[in-house]
This record gives C-alpha cells, sequence and structure tokens, in this order.
C-alpha cells in the first residue's frame, strides 16, 4: 500500500517535470492550467518526502504500548534478560527492530536489530550487583521496508518506539506516602476490621536493585511484621516474607548483605540474598486508550461479536506487551477470569485501573464503566487475566 503510493507520487512528480520542463507547454496548457501545474510540483514533492513520517506516524507507532522485561540468572556470574513485545502487525514488509542501551557502555548491546515476525529475544546483561548501579534502556520499534518500480524505489519507514528503562540502585532508603502512590489509601482506625495495613501514612522504605520494600503490621499478632516487595515504577504484583516483627518500627539499618528495620526491639534482619531470589520482571500495568479504525480482528469465535464501544478512541488494558479490550461475543462473552459483565452493555466509556496497599499479594484491580459513568464492574486482581488461559 505505501509503496504503491510512493510510486505513484513519483511517477506524478516525473511526469509533472517533463511537461513542465517543454518550451510547448505554456501554448498548449495554457497559462491557467501551466500556473497550477507549476505550483502542484513543489506541493507533490514535499508530500513525496514526507510519505514516510505520515505512514510511521499512522501505522508504525508504538509510543504507547508496553514491553515485557524478565531478568534471570543459573550462578551470580551470569544474568540474561528477557525481552517481550506485542508486533503490531505481521507482514512481509514489516519487521520489530530492537535497541538495548546499558549506561556506561560505548555502545548499544541491540542497535535496531532487526527481528522479523518475532516477539521476543534474550541479551545478556551485567550480573546484579550491591556496590554498583545499573540503568538498562530497551526500546522496540516497528519498520517497513519495501522495494518496487522501475527503476527500482525503496520505501522506509520508522515509527516511534516503545521503550521501557530498568535502574537497579544501591540498598538505600527514601519516603513512600502511600496517599501519593495509591490512589484508594486511607489508615484504618483501630478495630476489628482494620486487618493487614502500613505502619504509617509516610514511611520509609528500603530500596535494592529494582524493588522497594517496606514493612506491614497485622492486627492478629501486633508484633508480627510482613515484608512487601514492588517493583518500582512498573508492576503492582508484590511479593511478602511474614517474620516475628518488632512494634512501631521507624528505622532502617543496611549492612554489607543485609538490612534490618528496627523498632522498640532488636529488629527484623532479611538477607539481601533472601529478597533477591527468583526471577525478576518489569510488566507495567496500565491504561491507554486505541484508536477504533486500528482495532485488530477478533478471535474467530467473536466474528459474529462487536466491541463495546461507541468512541472514536477505546481504552484498553496494558499488562507488559499483552493488550485486553472488551467485547460482546453474543451469547459467548470472552470468558476470562473475573471480566464478565453481568449483562450486556450498550457501550463501555472508561476503565479505571486502582491499587490498595492493603491488599498485598496481586493488587490492582480495574473498574470498568458505562457510557453514562455508571460502574458496571470491578474486576481484580488483573493477574488473573494472565493466568486464565495460560497467557505469560
Amino acid at each position: 500500500m505505501a509503496l504503491a503510493c510512493a510510486l505513484d507520487y513519483r511517477d506524478a512528480i516525473s511526469l509533472l517535470r517533463r511537461v513542465l520542463g517543454s518550451q510547448k507547454t505554456v501554448s498548449n496548457l495554457g497559462k491557467s492550467f501551466y500556473a497550477d501545474y507549476t505550483q502542484r510540483l513543489p506541493m507533490l514533492i514535499y508530500e513525496f518526502s514526507m510519505l514516510g513520517e505520515v505512514f510511521a506516524d499512522r501505522w508504525l507507532d508504538m509510543s504507547d504500548y508496553e514491553i515485557t522485561l524478565t531478568s534471570h540468572s543459573s550462578d551470580p556470574t551470569n544474568r540474561q534478560l528477557d525481552i517481550s513485545w506485542c508486533a503490531l502487525r505481521f507482514a512481509e514488509s514489516m519487521a520489530t527492530a530492537v535497541t538495548v542501551q546499558i549506561e556506561g557502555e560505548s555502545s548499544p548491546r541491540l542497535n535496531l536489530k532487526s527481528f522479523g515476525d518475532s516477539t521476543s529475544t534474550t541479551i545478556d546483561i551485567p550480573p546484579f550487583s550491591v556496590s554498583k548501579s545499573l540503568k538498562i534502556t530497551v526500546e522496540v520499534t516497528a519498520i517497513t521496508v519495501a522495494m518496487g518500480g522501475d527503476p527500482k524505489y525503496a520505501f522506509l519507514s520508522q515509527g516511534k518506539p516503545s521503550a521501557v528503562v530498568i535502574e537497579e540502585v544501591l540498598p538505600s532508603t527514601t519516603t513512600l506516602d502511600f496517599k501519593e502512590d495509591f490512589s484508594r489509601f486511607r489508615m484504618m482506625p483501630e478495630g476489628p476490621d482494620s486487618a493487614v495495613r502500613p505502619v504509617g501514612e509516610k514511611m520509609k522504605v528500603f530500596l535494592l536493585g529494582s524493588y522497594r520494600y517496606w514493612p506491614m503490621r497485622f492486627e492478629d499478632n501486633r508484633t508480627g511484621i510482613a515484608l512487601i516487595a514492588q517493583s518500582v515504577g512498573t508492576l503492582r504484583k508484590t511479593n511478602k516474607w511474614v517474620r516475628d516483627g518488632d512494634k512501631n518500627i521507624g528505622a532502617i539499618n543496611i549492612g554489607e548483605s543485609d538490612v534490618s528495620f528496627v523498632g522498640q526491639g532488636q529488629g527484623v534482619r532479611f538477607e539481601f540474598d533472601t529478597l533477591l531470589a527468583g526471577e525478576i520482571q518489569y510488566r507495567r500495568t496500565r491504561v491507554a486508550l486505541r484508536n477504533a479504525e486500528l482495532r485488530p480482528s477478533p478471535p474467530s469465535q467473536f466474528q459474529d461479536g462487536r466491541p463495546i464501544t461507541n468512541a472514536s478512541h477505546y481504552p484498553v488494558l496494558l499488562i507488559g506487551s499483552i493488550t485486553w479490550w472488551r467485547y460482546d461475543g453474543g451469547n459467548n462473552y470472552w470468558k476470562h477470569a473475573s471480566s464478565i459483565l453481568e449483562k450486556t452493555p450498550d457501550s463501555i466509556g472508561e476503565m479505571k485501573l486502582l491499587s490498595d496497599p492493603y491488599t498485598y499479594l496481586d493488587n490492582d484491580c480495574l473498574e470498568v464503566f458505562g457510557s453514562n459513568n455508571e460502574l458496571l464492574r470491578t474486576i481484580g486482581p488483573v493477574w488473573e487475566l494472565m493466568s486464565a488461559e495460560g497467557n505469560p
């Protein structure tokens, strides 16, 4: 499509140049047509020069997409980073290019390396270190290259990339304001319904690698402590470790290989190796808008269905490189976990992603609203969607 359009422009420009270059043009065309063609030629040349950019803006823009990254290691001296993304579309002339830059290195680990219609790759990265910080920038770009015509003409277009940054910091502390980071946060009053909660509204948290850690307390055991781990700036999925604890934790002491959360007693100690065990996944969760004209085709069981939206742009849920949107399949609703609506609305207007620090496991909830701002359903945790049908 783009190549054919470019060739038409090239032929039109060539024709106008031949016409306007003839000494008989004015007498044959007349002054009015000659003046019109003279004005059209630079306009066509400009439009021809902008074809790649216009095509990229409409069909190759990945700037509002996410990338899933997973780091894992078999031993302390080696580590790999798995990179996966969502391809905009698959076509013979289209490919995906990946760039990976590690801060401090003179050249990228990957530099616009093309992966065709593949959606994943793995590279080596430096092992985790408590003495040296690490910053990795990953960009995934959609490109198209097509050649044709006589003489041969090559059409090249490159869209805006999807980008993600991993930053692993040295062991340190910072202050976390739960009201700013969690939209549902409020300190629960003392009582039987207060359950699990952070130690305070603002508190010191421990930073290690790309995670932050903070203590929670339990009503049924005032000296118990659960340490929560959350990937900074990416996903809300967390881990926890439960230990016999300390009251009124207010200090964090960092050692060479461990950290202690200290209150009125001796504190609670955690080894760095314990907190960093297992693979680490970087997968941001958020709501984005998509152009209804560019909506992909639905699965075969929904061919007779319809999108539940009347707008030119519709909200989608992004969980890393996976995109979720609502679809009415008639009597066969898309049965992913708790995402089935009680009744099919005329349209869906807005989706909101809410996080709650009290629910310390998978604490993302998605609120789905109708066109009249009526709350239709709360789906959550959204991580159920990833496991319901064997998704990554």
